[in-house]
């Protein structure tokens, strides 16, 4: 009977049955019942609780949604000159978001305490527009514009987003936009390091685990192979606020130049 029993354990494991209880999402404290409504929701990988930094990020972007005016939303616009192969640059996105998935986490705070969703399929959303006409600055900022509003919805939209414009043969608006919440500035180096490393087809070290930034976040850029819970439960009190860095390119100043080869290096 005992082997039975062992035998149907098995055959429902294998067959995808399952998934995240109260003690497997430690230090968040949720129910059974709160687990499977974010089951119903999303594709959960992780449930993990918030940095108190984090906590007080949630409660501003949700008192300035749908205003258009919240300052953690952080936007990087880089001109690229030069042949670009934009499907390369897109997995290069794409892999740096597989290695760092809570960069696109969901942010839940409608229990007694809130949680971020590490999702199960951790892809970045992917914008690509080729631009016409006369007026391509009013439309690159237009775009602009939406994509800031997209990351402050951190119950609905991922907090990390990349567009790519085509504004003329060879010219290009590589765009990337974050919520504070789930990147610092710190931390934008690495990813941008990272990025464009993969872009070029240069091997990435493996994700290292990391103490907090220089105020005292924990760097979203670097979690633990697995879950980073225990890095959470060790922030337990209010750390230093600083004001995030807005990278976002002021009207007329000329943008950053990359070159960007349109092969691969060789072996």
């Amino acid at each position: 009977m005992w082997f039975e029993a062992l035998r149907g354990i098995c055959a429902h494991v294998r067959a995808g049955g399952g998934g995240l209880t109260p003690s497997d999402i430690e230090p968040a404290r949720l129910s059974q019942q709160q687990i499977d409504e974010l089951h119903q929701r999303h594709r959960v990988a992780d449930i993990l609780p918030l940095t108190p930094l984090q906590q007080g990020l949630l409660f501003h972007a949700s008192a300035a949604h749908g205003s258009g005016d919240d300052v953690y939303a952080v936007q990087l616009d880089v001109a690229i000159t030069g042949p670009l192969d934009p499907h390369r640059l897109r997995e290069a996105v794409g892999t740096v978001v597989n290695r760092h998935p809570n960069l696109v986490a969901r942010f839940w705070d409608g229990f007694d305490e809130p949680v971020q969703v590490i999702p199960a399929d951790p892809a970045p959303p992917w914008r690509y527009v080729e631009l016409d006409g006369a007026d391509v600055e009013a439309q690159v900022e237009e775009i602009c514009a939406a994509e800031r509003a997209a990351v402050c919805d951190l119950n609905g939209q991922p907090a990390f987003r990349a567009a790519l414009i085509r504004v003329s043969e060879h010219q290009h608006r590589f765009v990337l936009t974050n919520h504070h919440i789930v990147l610092d500035g710190w931390s934008k180096p690495i990813l941008l390091r990272e990025l464009f490393a993969s872009y070029h087809g240069h091997r990435l070290p493996a994700p290292r685990r990391t103490a907090a930034s220089s105020d005292g976040w924990p760097i979203a850029i670097a979690p633990p192979p697995t879950r980073h819970g225990g890095k959470c439960s060790t922030v337990s009190t209010p750390q230093h606020w600083s004001h995030p860095q807005i990278e976002k390119r002021p009207g007329g100043e000329a943008s950053q130049r990359i070159a960007c080869p349109s092969k691969r290096p060789g072996p």
